[in-house]
Protein backbone atom coordinates (compact mmCIF):
# COMPACT_ATOMS: atom_id res chain seq x y z
CA UNK A 1 0.00 0.00 0.00
CA UNK A 2 1.03 3.60 -0.48
CA UNK A 3 1.76 5.81 2.50
CA UNK A 4 0.23 9.25 2.96
CA UNK A 5 3.14 11.24 4.32
CA UNK A 6 3.18 14.55 6.12
CA UNK A 7 0.06 16.53 6.67
CA UNK A 8 -3.17 15.23 5.18
CA UNK A 9 -5.35 18.19 4.43
CA UNK A 10 -9.12 18.26 4.24
CA UNK A 11 -10.85 21.46 3.34
CA UNK A 12 -14.59 21.90 3.42
CA UNK A 13 -16.27 24.87 1.89
CA UNK A 14 -17.12 26.45 5.21
CA UNK A 15 -13.82 25.75 6.92
CA UNK A 16 -11.51 28.57 5.79
CA UNK A 17 -8.34 27.00 7.16
CA UNK A 18 -5.11 28.99 6.63
CA UNK A 19 -2.97 26.07 5.38
CA UNK A 20 -3.85 26.83 1.76
CA UNK A 21 -4.72 29.96 -0.14
CA UNK A 22 -8.42 30.18 -0.93
CA UNK A 23 -9.83 32.97 -3.05
CA UNK A 24 -13.31 33.18 -4.50
CA UNK A 25 -13.27 33.14 -8.30
CA UNK A 26 -16.19 33.66 -10.70
CA UNK A 27 -16.17 29.94 -11.55
CA UNK A 28 -15.40 28.58 -8.09
CA UNK A 29 -12.80 28.52 -5.35
CA UNK A 30 -9.05 28.81 -5.96
CA UNK A 31 -6.85 26.37 -4.04
CA UNK A 32 -3.08 26.99 -4.10
CA UNK A 33 -0.51 24.74 -2.41
CA UNK A 34 3.26 25.22 -2.77
CA UNK A 35 2.88 27.21 -5.96
CA UNK A 36 0.45 24.89 -7.78
CA UNK A 37 -3.09 26.14 -8.03
CA UNK A 38 -6.45 25.05 -9.35
CA UNK A 39 -9.99 26.43 -9.34
CA UNK A 40 -12.54 24.10 -7.78
CA UNK A 41 -16.03 24.36 -9.29
CA UNK A 42 -18.03 24.45 -6.07
CA UNK A 43 -21.23 23.68 -7.97
CA UNK A 44 -19.67 20.36 -8.94
CA UNK A 45 -17.68 19.35 -5.84
CA UNK A 46 -17.76 20.67 -2.29
CA UNK A 47 -14.69 19.05 -0.69
CA UNK A 48 -10.99 18.72 -1.49
CA UNK A 49 -8.61 16.27 0.18
CA UNK A 50 -4.91 16.92 -0.48
CA UNK A 51 -2.34 14.23 0.28
CA UNK A 52 1.37 13.64 -0.15
CA UNK A 53 1.73 10.19 -1.72
CA UNK A 54 4.96 8.38 -0.92
CA UNK A 55 5.36 5.58 -3.42
CA UNK A 56 8.72 4.22 -4.67
CA UNK A 57 10.20 1.16 -6.34
CA UNK A 58 8.62 -1.23 -3.82
CA UNK A 59 5.13 -0.31 -5.01
CA UNK A 60 3.40 -2.16 -7.84
CA UNK A 61 3.52 -0.54 -10.25
CA UNK A 62 6.61 1.39 -9.20
CA UNK A 63 5.82 5.08 -9.08
CA UNK A 64 7.46 8.40 -8.20
CA UNK A 65 6.03 10.36 -5.29
CA UNK A 66 3.28 12.82 -6.09
CA UNK A 67 0.79 15.20 -4.53
CA UNK A 68 -2.86 14.28 -4.92
CA UNK A 69 -6.02 16.38 -4.89
CA UNK A 70 -9.30 14.49 -4.46
CA UNK A 71 -12.32 16.63 -5.34
CA UNK A 72 -15.75 15.30 -4.44
CA UNK A 73 -19.12 15.87 -2.80
CA UNK A 74 -20.00 13.46 0.04
CA UNK A 75 -23.47 11.97 -0.06
CA UNK A 76 -25.01 10.02 2.82
CA UNK A 77 -27.08 7.06 1.67
CA UNK A 78 -30.13 5.65 3.47
CA UNK A 79 -27.99 2.76 4.67
CA UNK A 80 -25.83 5.24 6.58
CA UNK A 81 -22.79 4.77 4.34
CA UNK A 82 -21.12 7.76 2.71
CA UNK A 83 -20.36 7.93 -1.00
CA UNK A 84 -18.21 10.36 -2.98
CA UNK A 85 -20.24 12.06 -5.71
CA UNK A 86 -18.44 13.53 -8.76
CA UNK A 87 -15.10 12.08 -7.63
CA UNK A 88 -12.14 13.67 -9.45
CA UNK A 89 -8.45 12.94 -8.85
CA UNK A 90 -5.65 15.36 -9.73
CA UNK A 91 -2.07 14.11 -9.41
CA UNK A 92 1.01 16.33 -9.67
CA UNK A 93 4.43 14.79 -10.41
CA UNK A 94 7.91 16.27 -10.61
CA UNK A 95 9.09 15.37 -14.13
CA UNK A 96 12.70 14.99 -12.95
CA UNK A 97 11.61 12.22 -10.56
CA UNK A 98 9.68 10.43 -13.32
CA UNK A 99 12.96 9.66 -15.13
CA UNK A 100 13.75 7.00 -12.51
CA UNK A 101 10.63 4.97 -13.29
CA UNK A 102 10.61 3.46 -16.77
CA UNK A 103 6.86 3.33 -17.34
CA UNK A 104 6.39 6.91 -16.14
CA UNK A 105 9.37 8.10 -18.18
CA UNK A 106 7.84 6.44 -21.26
CA UNK A 107 4.45 8.06 -20.65
CA UNK A 108 6.07 11.46 -20.17
CA UNK A 109 8.10 11.06 -23.37
CA UNK A 110 5.02 10.00 -25.35
CA UNK A 111 3.11 13.07 -24.18
CA UNK A 112 6.06 15.36 -24.89
CA UNK A 113 6.24 13.98 -28.44
CA UNK A 114 2.52 14.52 -29.02
CA UNK A 115 2.67 18.08 -27.72
CA UNK A 116 5.72 18.88 -29.86
CA UNK A 117 4.60 17.25 -33.13
CA UNK A 118 0.84 17.91 -32.71
CA UNK A 119 -0.54 15.05 -34.84
CA UNK A 120 -4.30 14.90 -35.37
CA UNK A 121 -5.55 13.11 -32.25
CA UNK A 122 -8.48 11.71 -34.23
CA UNK A 123 -6.06 9.15 -35.68
CA UNK A 124 -5.60 7.73 -32.18
CA UNK A 125 -9.34 7.32 -31.60
CA UNK A 126 -9.97 4.86 -34.45
CA UNK A 127 -10.92 1.53 -32.78
CA UNK A 128 -8.39 -1.25 -33.29
CA UNK A 129 -8.74 -5.01 -33.20
CA UNK A 130 -5.78 -4.84 -30.82
CA UNK A 131 -6.76 -2.08 -28.35
CA UNK A 132 -3.13 -1.66 -27.23
CA UNK A 133 -2.35 -0.06 -30.60
CA UNK A 134 -2.47 3.74 -30.81
CA UNK A 135 -2.93 4.05 -27.04
CA UNK A 136 -2.79 7.61 -25.73
CA UNK A 137 -0.75 8.52 -22.64
CA UNK A 138 -2.36 7.72 -19.31
CA UNK A 139 -0.63 8.10 -15.96
CA UNK A 140 -0.70 6.82 -13.29
CA UNK A 141 0.21 3.48 -14.85
CA UNK A 142 -2.76 1.17 -15.32
CA UNK A 143 -2.52 -2.39 -16.59
CA UNK A 144 -5.68 -2.24 -18.65
CA UNK A 145 -6.40 -1.88 -22.36
CA UNK A 146 -7.75 1.38 -23.77
CA UNK A 147 -10.74 -0.05 -25.61
CA UNK A 148 -12.08 3.46 -26.14
CA UNK A 149 -10.47 6.83 -26.90
CA UNK A 150 -13.16 9.38 -27.78
CA UNK A 151 -13.47 13.17 -27.98
CA UNK A 152 -9.67 13.52 -27.95
CA UNK A 153 -8.27 17.03 -28.22
CA UNK A 154 -5.37 19.22 -27.20
CA UNK A 155 -6.02 21.38 -24.16
CA UNK A 156 -3.56 24.21 -23.60
CA UNK A 157 -3.43 27.07 -21.12
CA UNK A 158 -0.96 29.73 -20.02
CA UNK A 159 0.68 27.31 -17.59
CA UNK A 160 0.12 23.81 -19.01
CA UNK A 161 -0.08 22.07 -22.37
CA UNK A 162 -1.89 18.76 -22.57
CA UNK A 163 -4.42 16.43 -24.09
CA UNK A 164 -7.81 15.22 -22.91
CA UNK A 165 -10.00 12.34 -24.00
CA UNK A 166 -12.68 9.95 -22.82
CA UNK A 167 -11.54 6.39 -22.28
CA UNK A 168 -12.60 2.93 -21.22
CA UNK A 169 -9.87 1.03 -19.41
CA UNK A 170 -10.61 -2.69 -19.42
CA UNK A 171 -8.69 -5.63 -18.01
CA UNK A 172 -11.42 -8.17 -18.83
CA UNK A 173 -12.73 -9.32 -22.21
CA UNK A 174 -16.29 -8.04 -21.95
CA UNK A 175 -18.67 -5.42 -23.41
CA UNK A 176 -18.29 -1.75 -22.58
CA UNK A 177 -20.68 -0.43 -19.96
CA UNK A 178 -21.43 3.09 -18.79
CA UNK A 179 -19.64 2.73 -15.46
CA UNK A 180 -16.16 2.30 -16.98
CA UNK A 181 -16.06 5.52 -19.00
CA UNK A 182 -13.43 7.95 -17.71
CA UNK A 183 -12.27 11.46 -18.49
CA UNK A 184 -8.47 11.66 -18.80
CA UNK A 185 -6.29 14.78 -18.93
CA UNK A 186 -2.49 14.58 -19.16
CA UNK A 187 -0.49 17.81 -19.12
CA UNK A 188 3.02 19.20 -18.78
CA UNK A 189 3.80 22.63 -17.36
CA UNK A 190 5.21 25.07 -19.91
CA UNK A 191 8.50 25.17 -17.97
CA UNK A 192 8.69 21.36 -18.10
CA UNK A 193 8.92 20.92 -14.33
CA UNK A 194 5.57 19.25 -13.67
CA UNK A 195 3.33 16.54 -15.07
CA UNK A 196 -0.32 16.68 -14.06
CA UNK A 197 -2.96 13.98 -14.46
CA UNK A 198 -6.72 14.29 -14.07
CA UNK A 199 -8.84 11.14 -13.92
CA UNK A 200 -12.59 11.27 -13.34
CA UNK A 201 -15.31 8.66 -13.65
CA UNK A 202 -17.87 9.93 -16.17
CA UNK A 203 -20.56 7.28 -16.73
CA UNK A 204 -22.77 8.06 -19.70
CA UNK A 205 -26.39 7.50 -20.62
CA UNK A 206 -25.64 6.73 -24.30
CA UNK A 207 -24.54 3.15 -23.58
CA UNK A 208 -26.06 0.61 -21.17
CA UNK A 209 -25.00 0.29 -17.55
CA UNK A 210 -23.86 -3.13 -16.34
CA UNK A 211 -27.30 -3.72 -14.83
CA UNK A 212 -29.04 -2.98 -18.15
CA UNK A 213 -26.72 -4.92 -20.45
CA UNK A 214 -28.87 -7.22 -22.60
CA UNK A 215 -28.18 -10.59 -24.25
CA UNK A 216 -28.29 -8.72 -27.57
CA UNK A 217 -25.48 -6.41 -26.39
CA UNK A 218 -23.35 -9.37 -25.39
CA UNK A 219 -24.09 -11.17 -28.67
CA UNK A 220 -23.11 -8.09 -30.70
CA UNK A 221 -19.85 -7.85 -28.79
CA UNK A 222 -19.00 -11.52 -29.21
CA UNK A 223 -19.93 -11.56 -32.90
CA UNK A 224 -17.68 -8.65 -33.97
CA UNK A 225 -15.71 -6.84 -31.28
CA UNK A 226 -14.28 -4.25 -33.68
CA UNK A 227 -17.69 -3.29 -35.08
CA UNK A 228 -19.02 -3.17 -31.52
CA UNK A 229 -16.24 -0.78 -30.43
CA UNK A 230 -16.77 1.36 -33.53
CA UNK A 231 -20.46 1.74 -32.70
CA UNK A 232 -19.69 2.69 -29.08
CA UNK A 233 -17.03 5.13 -30.33
CA UNK A 234 -19.57 6.89 -32.55
CA UNK A 235 -22.12 7.12 -29.74
CA UNK A 236 -19.66 8.66 -27.29
CA UNK A 237 -18.00 10.95 -29.84
CA UNK A 238 -21.42 12.44 -30.60
CA UNK A 239 -22.75 12.51 -27.04
CA UNK A 240 -23.51 15.95 -25.54
CA UNK A 241 -22.03 16.95 -22.20
CA UNK A 242 -25.40 16.39 -20.54
CA UNK A 243 -25.13 12.67 -21.35
CA UNK A 244 -22.34 12.24 -18.77
CA UNK A 245 -22.52 12.32 -14.99
CA UNK A 246 -19.87 15.06 -15.15
CA UNK A 247 -19.89 17.26 -18.22
CA UNK A 248 -16.41 16.87 -19.82
CA UNK A 249 -16.43 20.65 -20.38
CA UNK A 250 -16.45 21.15 -16.59
CA UNK A 251 -13.38 18.93 -16.32
CA UNK A 252 -11.72 20.85 -19.15
CA UNK A 253 -12.33 24.02 -17.13
CA UNK A 254 -10.61 22.43 -14.14
CA UNK A 255 -7.56 21.48 -16.23
CA UNK A 256 -7.43 24.94 -17.81
CA UNK A 257 -7.43 26.50 -14.33
CA UNK A 258 -4.10 24.92 -13.32
CA UNK A 259 -1.37 27.42 -12.51
CA UNK A 260 2.27 27.20 -11.45
CA UNK A 261 4.11 29.98 -9.64
CA UNK A 262 7.33 31.22 -11.24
Amino acid sequence: MFIRRGMMLLWMLLAGLPVAVFAQEPAGRAVVVDGFGLVQDTALTSHVLISEMTMGAAMLPASPNYRQWELYTPVMEETGSSQMLNYITVRLYDTAAMANYSEYAAGLEQLQTLLTERPDLATFTVPQADPTLLALPVLPVVYSAQTLRAQAQYLDSEHFNGIRYLSALQAADEPLVAEIIYYVYQGISVDGRYFVSVIASTPTSVIPSAALLTPADIAAYEADRLAYWQNIQTLIDNAPGSAFTIDPAALDALALSFTVAD
